[in-house]
C-alpha cells in the first residue's frame, strides 16, 4: 500500500528564504490541532513549482533594486534573505 502523504499537495504562500539546496517556504492554512498557521519550513528545491520560484526571484529583484536606489548598504543578514546574487 502507498503512502498517501507522498502524493499530497500542499498550497503554499510564497518562497521567504532560500539557500543551496533548499527554499524556506510559507504555507497557507491552519493547523487543525494548534489552531495557529502553519510553520514555514525548509524544503528540497526541487519541491517547489515554476510559479513559486518565479515570484520569489521577481521579489527578489525588485528589492535589490529598491536598496540599490536609497542606497541602503545591506547587511549580512539582509544578504542571506534576499538569497545568491
Amino acid at each position: 500500500m502507498k503512502n498517501l502523504d507522498q502524493k499530497k499537495e500542499w498550497e503554499a504562500v510564497a518562497i521567504l528564504q532560500e539557500t543551496r539546496g533548499k527554499y524556506l517556504i510559507q504555507w497557507a492554512g491552519i493547523d487543525p490541532n494548534t489552531k495557529k498557521p502553519w510553520g514555514s519550513t525548509w524544503e528540497p528545491k526541487r519541491m517547489a513549482n515554476k510559479a513559486l520560484v518565479e515570484d520569489f526571484k521577481k521579489r527578489n529583484l525588485k528589492q535589490r533594486s529598491n536598496q540599490r536606489n536609497s542606497g541602503v548598504q545591506a547587511g549580512p543578514c539582509e544578504l542571506k534573505l534576499i538569497g545568491k546574487l
